[in-house]
């Protein structure tokens, strides 16, 4: 089951956001992509997690460009079919939402990065050796 709800990057609307899904999922493991909110890293929004182990989420570090293109495909679905649509049930929406899905993947194109993985490799090596430089 997938719930979405937009919270601003402030820790107050995104804990609110948490609160709500809390209340309407009582019962259910949710497992959430915070993307680079701030409630992850504020106090209290550990403390809230701590105390909701239900809620678990991956670590998304900061700068996490290749989460653009997901971004991208939420958008996509957004615009193209939720901001449209009028879901008489939930088949109504999980048809649709499948119809989309095959729709995208019959012309998916695979992403060509730009970098290699030697290269950010090379800079994360060339990061550690300034870090680790007393000066």
């Amino acid at each position: 089951m997938s719930y979405a709800c937009q919270a601003r990057p402030r820790p107050q609307a995104c804990l609110a956001c948490l609160r709500q899904l809390a209340r309407r999922f009582p019962t259910h493991t949710v497992r959430l992509i915070l993307d680079n909110h701030t409630v992850h890293r504020h106090h209290k929004g550990e403390t809230w997690l701590e105390v909701h182990p239900r809620f678990p989420f991956p670590f998304t570090p900061t700068y996490s460009s290749w989460l653009n293109p997901v971004e991208h495909g939420f958008s996509a679905l957004q615009r193209q079919v939720l901001a449209r649509g009028s879901f008489a049930s939930k088949v109504a929406l999980r048809t649709t939402l499948g119809q989309y899905v095959r729709g995208r993947n019959r012309y998916a194109v695979p992403p060509c990065w730009p970098v290699t993985a030697d290269a950010i490799l090379g800079q994360l090596e060339n990061i550690q050796r300034t870090c680790e430089t007393v000066h």
